[in-house]
């Protein structure tokens, strides 16, 4: 059961344009010398729900990775400190809501699809097949760099290019503007991402309110009228 419900959810993602297949071993040989291209194998993850995991460990492909790069992140509190800074423009109310990417790491593209193959067996024939991931396979740990970066590239575009005061954690974004604003920042951000292949999730979207759920802390605003 759990290897057609991964065949199937890797269907799915051909489906949506994150992978590319499946592939037959010739096919890819025909796609790329027999010597360059690398394959990982899928497993599943259940973290609330079947995910699809490329065991980028097992295959050499992490020792083989250079990260030359960290990450910087923000944490719980930035909502409370655009609120501080707010007050301290005489701004007493101010509203905050969440946003999401959909299908992150995938939406990144990568420069060597023939090192981000998965193999998978059908469980209708059991033979191998194969599929190329164009962006960063869940499991190849410079995916969690190469996401990040692109994300902080977007947030200074939406703060300084469109006046957006937001602020991400990964692929979570979170925006804290006064009422008077409404949803114009959200919209915003919406409409970049949507441009550049990089949507939110419908499902996922938090609108402006009196607090915000951010990295698991709550932040009350109405507590600025009463200061």
């Amino acid at each position: 059961e759990e290897a057609r419900l991964l065949w199937d959810s890797t269907l799915d993602e051909v489906e949506k344009g994150l992978l590319r297949g499946p592939y037959s071993e010739r096919q890819m040989n025909n796609r790329y010398e027999r010597s360059e291209w690398r394959c990982m194998v899928r497993f599943a993850v259940w973290q609330g729900k079947l995910r699809c995991c490329d065991n980028a460990a097992a295959s050499g492909h992490n020792d083989a990775a250079q990260c030359w790069e960290t990450i910087f992140c923000t944490t719980a509190d930035w909502p409370s400190r655009v609120a501080a800074a707010f007050y301290d423009e005489g701004v007493c109310d101010v509203l905050g809501g969440t946003d999401d990417v959909a299908s992150a790491y995938r939406k990144v593209v990568n420069s060597e699809p023939a090192y981000t193959v998965v193999a998978l067996t059908d469980p209708g024939t059991g033979a191998v097949s194969f599929f190329e991931v164009p962006g960063f396979n869940f499991g190849l740990k410079t995916a969690v760099i190469a996401f990040n970066s692109v994300m902080e590239l977007t947030s200074e575009i939406m703060r300084r290019v469109y006046g957006v005061v937001c602020e991400h954690f990964f692929d979570d974004v979170v925006t804290c503007e006064p009422p008077f604003l409404g949803s114009s920042g959200q919209d915003c951000l919406w409409t970049f991402h949507d441009s550049i292949n990089l949507a939110m999730q419908l499902k996922k979207h938090v609108p402006m309110a009196s607090s915000v759920r951010f990295l698991g802390c709550i932040t009350d605003f109405t507590g600025l009228r009463r200061l």
